[in-house]
């Protein structure tokens, strides 16, 4: 329904304009699309970005904390845009952001449940097939009916629509790109019992990124920032539906101001 969109982690924004220029665009009857870029997105990396309209902002929609190396690279970063001539404020989007998880939940439990229900074999899913949080995210869209599926299809366009007239006044939303680094292996357990206790989980430790899926706006993690260890800390940019090419120019401008490739953490090369 629009919200799993799949594109890749890369090493440079290089590389990352240059699979999606060889994966972009809707297949015929596609039921959602984005407008064609007016020039292949290589193109874009190095390209002039002008003077934007950039806002920040480190309000996560679902009220989650945010770790400190997250907000102090998020201000590095607004800093940073203004050095490069671009203007620059603090602002907090005005969207329904306690909706944002729950109408997540409801339409990807619904997702789920179809998608088992399809499975090409036809066959039901036995005991121990599938992961504990599937098999009761399975369970909890069994109890979802089509008027409840509905309302939150509309809460999701309510709030892309929101984030519409929001980007009106901006060019590029920045936001943090995690609440938290990473947890430790085990903590995020797709065999726990408690559902709602593993998604508090997962979006205490990433609120900002399914606010995006919601919306259906272009959102590229750019990773300008480190720890005391070393660890990448990355800022967000979110740009207007369809405003790919935006993003390749401002990202390719901050990773020629602060390069990243070549920085590994001690982890790495010890």
């Amino acid at each position: 329904m629009g919200y799993a969109i799949e594109h890749a982690v890369s090493l440079s924004v290089r590389d990352n304009a240059a699979l999606l220029d060889a994966t972009h665009g809707s297949g015929p009857g596609d039921p959602y699309s984005a407008p064609p870029p007016a020039r292949p997105f290589l193109e874009e990396v190095g390209a002039d970005p002008g003077q934007l309209r950039l806002a920040f902002t480190a309000k996560a929609p679902n009220g989650a904390p945010v770790e400190a190396d997250y907000l102090r690279v998020l201000r590095e970063t607004a800093t940073l845009c203004e050095e490069l001539g671009h203007i620059v404020e603090e602002a907090d989007p005005e969207v329904d952001g306690e909706a944002i998880v729950p109408t997540f939940r409801t339409i990807s439990a619904v997702n789920a449940l179809n998608a088992i229900r399809s499975h090409p074999s036809g066959a039901a899913p036995g005991p121990g097939d599938l992961e504990t949080v599937v098999a009761n995210t399975v369970k909890l869209a069994e109890g979802i009916n089509g008027a409840t599926l509905m309302s939150a299809t509309q809460t999701a366009h309510r709030i892309g629509r929101q984030m519409a007239a929001f980007q009106e006044n901006y060019d590029v939303l920045l936001t943090p790109g995690l609440g938290t680094l990473p947890p430790k292996l085990g903590w995020l357990d797709m065999m726990m019992d408690d559902l709602d206790e593993y998604w508090r989980r997962v979006f205490h430790f990433s609120p900002f990124t399914v606010w995006f899926n919601t919306t259906g706006q272009p959102a590229m993690m750019i990773p300008l920032g480190r720890n005391a260890d070393g660890f990448p800390i990355a800022v967000q940019a979110v740009a207007r539906y369809g405003d790919e090419a935006t993003l390749f120019r401002l990202a390719g401008q901050l990773e020629a101001a602060k390069p990243w490739f070549d920085h590994k953490p001690a982890l790495v090369t010890q």
